[in-house]
């Protein structure tokens, strides 16, 4: 069955769990959209393991279906580390619906389970409590044994969790259909999972704006003994930051070749980042909130136009090439010339087979007996790299900056692409002006206050790094469609491509930002202070080039990127972008 084929399969079936014929499905994903930040558009990951496909378009139709966002607001706790367990449950909620009405369902999303706790890494000291209590949970409603990875430890906390909190995750399954009262009853479990302070949700903090919290944390029997079950949030020295761990002592875990886990996660050396999961840790930021994600989309561009469109658009953009044809042509053939420079063959001499070397061949006729007279071409790293393009799609590009970031990614993607360098084309926005669905769920929410982010985030693929420029050509012209370009929040775009940087194979990637101003969402602002935005922006930065292996740079259309990047070059001409790009490549890969 072709690709095309199985697709087609794959959204009727979504569709159909979903009970949504107006849902869009892209398979274009490096991993799936977030199960319950779900938007209109369900981003699957492409083709590979069937099964794992099937399980993330299942859970992404289930939680469209079954999860009300607005519920999950408003019933959602404060803290990071109580939110994390209260969706979790949420999730493992929607999974048992949806493996209850469909064994088909059910048997995808075991194996999406049992393929996610394969990759985690887990330490006997230091326990993922929210993983644990699906487990549990899933087990009561399902009778679904943990995977083998985690069952050790599962069984370990059976035994550590007080009666308060068995009473509770014995009453979810008779609540599964009630999200409202499920949630009320998975509260209850967080708020015995002795916090420092009992957690509240976002509805009650509400309702006690400008007051102190006086509640204390809940008094242990000091008559316990060391068989005691409890699990309590401890602050971490280093940071400061607030974390679950189980109050278990060492020689109460079984030998660790009896639960065979895997070493725990330490802190990275700088410049020695490398993995998806460390970053997301690293940049999770307490500051900074996102009141929802379930309007957020990651769409293809040929999605966002008509095939009419798309073919109007790149006309107008050809038309546009003409007027700098004679610069084009120059940068592209000198960017070309430069890099092919750079790629010339470098060889090892004298060595025992290879190409014969004809300055040697002298020495085989003093001696017949002399058997190094070949050279062989040695590798070289500067074809195992890969450029992501980032471009601000924010209203004020709009004109003559977007038409020649236009140009520009699409001379640069055609011109690498013969020098044998793949690149990756990114645009980002927001869906909306003024906030969009997520304010108007704000508004229904009763406008709590510290809301974070408060708009949709629309991010573009327009040409991925697998995709050759030919096939993306068309693509790049949607950039001059009207009503794409809107708001900008640059902090999550960043971290957005800076996660698919990292999930690509090449050794070298280099994230190559434009931009015309500092991040502005008027919705965000005016709920927020007025360097929100840019603080987190400043954050997200400092993280990518103190510890990520990414390079990133930074192209300003007259606006000072400086003070954010370190490596950064203002322009106040658009028309200095393309020779500036080209430069600042060239400087990278002479380095």
């Amino acid at each position: 069955m072709t690709d095309k084929a199985i697709q087609k399969r794959l959204e009727a079936a979504t569709r159909a769990i979903a009970k949504r014929k107006d849902i869009a499905i892209n398979f274009s994903g490096d991993t799936a959209s977030p199960v319950l930040g779900s938007s209109e558009v369900i981003t699957l990951p492409r083709i590979d393991d069937m099964a794992l496909l099937r399980g993330d378009a299942d859970l992404s139709a289930l939680a469209l279906r079954y999860h009300n966002p607005l519920i999950h607001y408003n019933l959602r706790p404060i803290s990071t580390n109580a939110a994390i367990v209260f969706d979790a449950l949420e999730q493992a909620r929607i999974e048992i619906i949806g493996s209850q009405n469909w064994s088909g369902v059910k048997q995808n999303l075991n194996k999406r389970l049992e393929e996610y706790h394969s990759k985690q890494l887990y330490h006997s000291t230091s326990q993922p409590v929210a993983d644990i209590l699906a487990l549990l949970l899933r087990e009561r409603a399902l009778g679904t044994k943990p995977p083998k990875k985690i069952k050790a430890i599962v069984d370990l906390w059976r035994t550590r969790l007080n009666d308060s909190v068995e009473k509770n995750l014995d009453n979810l399954p008779a609540n599964i259909n009630d999200q409202k009262q499920y949630a009320s009853l998975v509260n209850n479990i967080i708020n015995e999972l002795s916090f420092e302070g009992k957690e509240e949700s976002k509805g009650e903090a509400s309702t006690k704006s400008g007051e102190a919290d006086e509640e204390t944390p809940k008094e242990q029997n000091s008559g316990e003994d060391n068989n005691s079950k409890q699990t309590e949030f401890v602050s971490s020295p280093e940071t400061g930051e607030e974390s679950f761990t189980s109050v278990i002592k060492s020689e109460d875990l079984p030998p660790d070749d009896a639960v065979q886990l895997d070493s725990p996660l330490t802190a990275p050396p700088v410049n020695n980042i490398s993995n998806i999961s460390d970053f997301s840790e690293l940049l999770n930021s307490p500051e900074y909130h996102i009141f929802t994600t379930h309007f957020d989309e990651i769409v293809e561009a040929d999605k966002l136009a008509t095939p009419e469109e798309i073919t109007r658009l790149r006309a107008l953009l050809d038309q546009k090439l003409i007027a700098f044809h004679s610069v084009t042509s120059k940068l592209a053939n000198r960017l070309q010339r430069l890099l092919l420079a750079k790629q010339s063959l470098i060889y090892e001499y004298e060595v025992e087979e290879g190409v014969i070397d004809s300055k040697n061949l002298s020495k085989l006729v003093t001696d017949p007996n002399y058997s190094y007279i070949y050279k062989q071409e040695k590798e070289t790293n500067f074809l195992d790299t890969v450029v992501t393009l980032l471009i601000d799609n924010s209203g004020s590009m709009r004109g003559r900056p977007i038409t020649v970031a236009a140009i520009c990614a699409d001379i640069l993607a055609r011109t690498l692409e013969r020098c044998g360098v793949k690149v990756e084309i990114l645009g980002f926005t927001t869906r909306d002006w003024k906030g969009g669905q997520s304010r108007k769920l704000w508004q229904d929410a009763g406008k709590p206050e510290k809301s974070g982010r408060l708009n949709d985030l629309r991010h573009i693929i327009y040409k991925s790094a697998n995709m050759r420029w030919q096939k993306a050509r068309k693509n790049i012209g949607i950039m001059l469609k009207d009503g794409i370009l809107k708001e900008n929040i640059d902090g999550e775009a960043i971290i957005w491509a800076h996660k698919r940087l990292l999930a690509r194979p090449e050794q070298r990637k280099i994230l190559m930002v434009i931009s015309d101003g500092a991040p502005v969402d008027d919705s965000t602002i005016s709920v927020n202070s007025g360097n929100y935005l840019s603080e987190h922006l400043n954050k997200v930065i400092k993280i990518i080039e103190n510890y990520s292996p990414v390079e990133l740079l930074a192209i300003g259309i007259g606006h000072d990127v400086t003070r954010y990047y370190k490596r950064a070059v203002t322009i106040s001409d658009v028309t200095q972008l393309g020779d500036v790009m080209a430069k600042e490549l060239v400087k990278l890969f002479d380095e």
